[in-house]
């Protein structure tokens, strides 16, 4: 039975039965819609994202209802068909089943992280204060609270039938039931297959202590297109006599997290409770899961971790960690990748850190002298692209270009930042929290430093949502005009932004001091994302857009600006004698018609 709340697991399962083409009664979901759909519009709408709840659980039970049938009266016919289509072998009640099950974990698991995140107490949350436990429960805190996590690890498809989710409990459950963290450090590599551009060949799995606990090479599930020799260093003579497949090496790494030999058989709940205090470490370790198609938690990324000085926005390689932290060169220039080796190094840097201890280590480090080089000729380049481009047509940015002029005459839009993908219903001060630690503080501003100052935020965010939303409303936007209000659709569940600030150059300040990875949109321009502060309820990263005019577009404002304000008012002359007068009202014209007198 499902319920308006089931809508998000809805939409998995029918998205799910797209995929491997099922049919109801009423044939596929677009013929399905076709004739059940609410409005005219929604009959061309194969989005299950678009449409109610109840018409996607009509279509549910009209897919198990002829996959019922079908078993009573054609049993044998079905047989054969599932020799030939190993996904019709899978029925449909297994794969709901499965949906549903994993709705509910996630949810378990959101509540055991709320849990967690309630307690003030640090002894409580991560262990005793100095110890190695406290230390690694910290560290997992602070690959979580990254910017980055949240888009590398909470995006995982693992309610896929290909995916496997492990148990999970957070680091206070841990210390209450006395759970000691153990830690298994992996690393994967990757080749291109027929379908897979990142299908997994190779996983090497360590302890604590630098033990092979699994090394091997996986045999992917489709052709071999491209090995990226110049990478893994694997040709095809690697992979002869290859037979372990992707399901089998996930199935050993599972085991090793359990903390069972490979070959073990426990109970299940054995398996759980062995699963809960295993913290699985590895640099960029997101790749790694989603070659595996596993999902697990706790985890401690040394990506997350640490930082560049001069490039924030920039991931170090683990070979960099591994020459600063460790003090030696991981492999030399050119070699090859080896997972066993990127795995060991990575558990190295982890164990350094607890040695050091959290307060000793430096996790912001200089950058290499080759990223500075390569960042400025990828900057020059950029400018250069962007200084000869063109505009695109019908593109130009609102209120930045005088018509009848063709000249810049809008200084406010110069010096905004534009924000997209916000969640309905911030408010002002959540978009404000974005830019709280670029704002400095009091004591930064009476050092002299720049200040930065947010002037007004306007945007599609004020508008009301929902049926109540009013039809028509006066905005005052940067150029003061009126604007329709649509009441936002329920499918719709972001918004956007401008935040106008007190000049050109706090505002392009603020862009540079924003923490978040740097990339540019469709139309070449630079953004970043960021993420509003937690105490707002929203964990989803928002996009921040650089609409910052230039240096010499602001010195040609300016001068537009001065020259209006020095130019004589316009001479006022009184009305006319002709536009005093009122028009003369005409009598309509008399037509005579037959028997008129």
């Amino acid at each position: 039975t499902f319920a308006e709340s089931d809508k998000e697991v809805l939409v998995r399962i029918v998205k799910d039965a797209q995929r491997s083409k099922r049919l109801g009664t009423d044939g596929t979901f677009v013929e399905f819609v076709e004739k059940h759909a609410q409005t005219e519009k929604l009959k061309h709408t194969h989005d299950p994202n678009r449409h109610d709840w109840q018409v996607l659980v009509k279509f549910v039970e009209s897919v198990v209802s002829k996959e019922q049938n079908e078993g009573e009266n054609e049993a044998g016919e079905i047989e054969e068909t599932a020799k030939d289509n190993k996904k019709a072998t899978i029925k449909f009640e297994e794969t709901i089943s499965r949906h549903v099950s994993w709705q509910k974990k996630n949810k378990k698991r959101h509540e055991w992280k709320a849990w967690h995140e309630s307690c003030d107490n640090d002894d409580e949350k991560y262990g005793e204060e100095g110890s190695e436990e406290n230390a690694l429960w910290k560290l997992v805190n602070m690959c979580e609270e990254s910017q980055q996590f949240d888009e590398n690890y909470n995006r995982f498809p693992s309610h896929m039938d290909s995916w496997l989710r492990t148990s999970y409990r957070p680091g206070r459950w841990c210390v209450e039931k006395n759970v000691k963290p153990r830690m298994v450090a992996i690393d994967c590599e990757m080749c291109e297959t027929t379908t897979d551009n990142k299908a997994l060949c190779a996983v090497s799995a360590v302890d604590e202590d630098g033990n092979r606990l699994f090394d091997a090479l996986v045999k992917p599930s489709d052709a071999i297109v491209d090995y990226r020799h110049e990478i893994t260093g694997y040709t095809e003579a690697d992979f002869k006599d290859v037979t372990l497949t992707l399901d089998e090496a996930r199935e050993k790494i599972v085991r090793l997290l359990e903390g069972r030999q490979l070959d073990d058989d426990e109970k299940e709940e054995e398996k759980d409770k062995g699963v809960h205090g295993c913290i699985l470490v590895g640099h960029s370790l997101s790749h790694d899961l989603r070659a595996l198609r596993l999902d697990h938690r706790p985890v401690i990324d040394t990506s997350l971790l640490f930082s560049f000085k001069e490039l924030p926005r920039a991931t170090p390689a683990l070979a960099d960690l591994c020459k600063m932290i460790l003090g030696y060169e991981m492999r030399e220039k050119g070699s090859a990748h080896d997972a066993f080796a990127d795995a060991l190094t990575a558990m190295k840097v982890v164990k350094r850190i607890v040695e050091k201890s959290i307060s000793k280590t430096e996790f912001v480090l200089p950058a290499p002298e080759r990223l500075l080089v390569l960042f400025e000729a990828r900057k020059q380049a950029a400018k250069e692209n962007r200084k000869n481009g063109t505009p695109t047509p019908n593109k130009k940015r609102k209120g930045n270009f005088d018509e009848s002029h063709g000249k810049k005459t809008n200084r406010v839009a110069g010096r905004t930042l534009f924000i997209h993908r916000l969640p309905r219903g911030v408010t002002k001060e959540g978009i404000e929290s974005i830019f709280e630690n670029v704002i400095k503080t009091k004591s930064e501003k009476e050092e002299g430093l720049p200040v930065i100052t947010i002037e007004t935020i306007k945007g599609k965010f004020e508008m009301e949502t929902g049926e109540n939303a009013p039809e028509t409303e006066t905005v005052s936007m940067f150029a003061s005009s009126a604007r329709v209000v649509v009441p936002a659709s329920k499918h719709a569940p972001t918004t956007s932004a401008y935040v106008a600030f007190d000049s050109v150059k706090s505002a392009r300040l603020a862009f540079e001091r924003l923490n978040g990875a740097l990339s540019i949109d469709a139309l070449g321009r630079p953004q970043k994302k960021a993420k509003i502060s937690k105490r707002f309820g929203f964990e989803k990263l928002i996009c921040v857009r650089n609409d910052t005019i230039t240096e010499q577009e602001e010195e040609e404002v300016d001068a537009i600006v001065e020259e209006k304000e020095k130019a004589p008012a316009p001479l006022v002359f009184p009305p006319s004698s002709a536009q005093k007068k009122k028009p003369r009202q005409r009598k309509p014209k008399m037509i005579s018609l037959p028997g008129d007198k």
